[in-house]
């Protein structure tokens, strides 16, 4: 049974939400799998190993960039002087960048596509970063390790312009390694740039073939392929993306419901509250009521 470990077991700055862990592998033996309650995210930065996920094995070595998200258990074995730099924070830490950073096609890959694929197919151990951009990342973090370990008067908010501005880095340079056997690593990609153009455009109009001729595909193989990476139709996840952003309208603004639906790429308000009903079971004014209430 893996162990699972909190956040302030590594927490630098306990109500921080955010810190950094170095671990250098050579000299130490075989560690035993955990989980925690926390985000990982981690860039390799020198030789090599296998990263044991959630009971499959993948190599990973330098230059590799890779999430793990609470309760996911993980251990690394078979090391070769591996180093790494371990970023650990909450999800609510990202979340006022977040819809920028979906833009961004690295991000897409990191955080959306890789994480809904299913194992074996996952891409962990094979989503990189260039070596010019990789030595960028490994001074941000050499800069961060600092901070915290000295930590001066402005360390926190150095510390996480610093996160910040790695996350984008990855965020813009991440990118997987084709593997000829492997449709899904053929076109991640592909998909993740299809993703972020969602993201950029998800106020417009969107339609099956415009996204496939994102992909350059035929817009039945371009079906095929995201639903079977994403596990949903290319439209109902557009669907669902205009939704859940139609809910956090609901939750933090004080929008119409014309507003919100106009603001979530619905340019229909009746369809907008059917569809709204359907995922989340009642109307949009009866969610902010109840989220209203929850507040109180």
């Amino acid at each position: 049974m893996s162990k699972t470990l909190a956040f302030r077991e590594f927490a630098r700055f306990q109500d921080f939400g955010l810190s950094l862990v170095f671990s250098d592998y050579q000299d130490l033996p075989e560690e035993p799998a955990h989980s925690h309650d926390f985000n990982e995210l981690v860039l390799v930065t020198h030789g090599r190993g296998t990263h044991l996920f959630n009971g499959e094995r993948f190599e990973i070595h330098s230059g590799n960039v890779f999430l793990v998200t609470p309760g996911q258990s993980h251990a690394y074995a078979s090391i070769d002087h591996l180093e790494l730099y371990s970023f650990l924070f909450f999800e609510p830490m990202i979340e006022p960048f977040r819809r920028e950073l979906e833009r961004l096609s690295g991000f897409q890959l990191l955080f959306h596509l890789e994480p809904n694929m299913s194992l074996p197919t996952r891409m962990t151990g094979d989503l990189y970063l260039p070596p010019d951009v990789l030595q960028e990342a490994i001074t941000l973090a050499r800069e961060m390790r600092r901070l915290l370990q000295e930590r001066p008067p402005d360390s926190r908010l150095r510390v996480w312009c610093a996160f910040l501005q790695l996350l984008t880095m990855i965020s813009l340079h991440c990118r997987a390694r084709s593997r000829s056997n492997n449709v899904h690593y053929l076109h991640a990609d592909t998909l993740s740039r299809v993703l972020s153009y969602i993201e950029q455009n998800l106020t417009g109009e969107l339609t099956l073939e415009l996204l496939a001729r994102q992909s350059c595909m035929s817009v039945s193989n371009f079906r095929r392929l995201f639903s079977a990476t994403l596990h949903k139709p290319p439209m109902r996840y557009v669907l669902e993306l205009r939704l859940d952003k139609a809910a956090a309208l609901l939750d933090g603004s004080d929008l119409t419901v014309m507003e919100v639906a106009w603001r979530s790429g619905f340019h229909d308000s009746n369809y907008f509250s059917h569809q709204f009903r359907r995922r989340f079971g009642c109307s949009p004014l009866q969610y902010r009521a109840h989220k209203t209430n929850l507040s109180r």
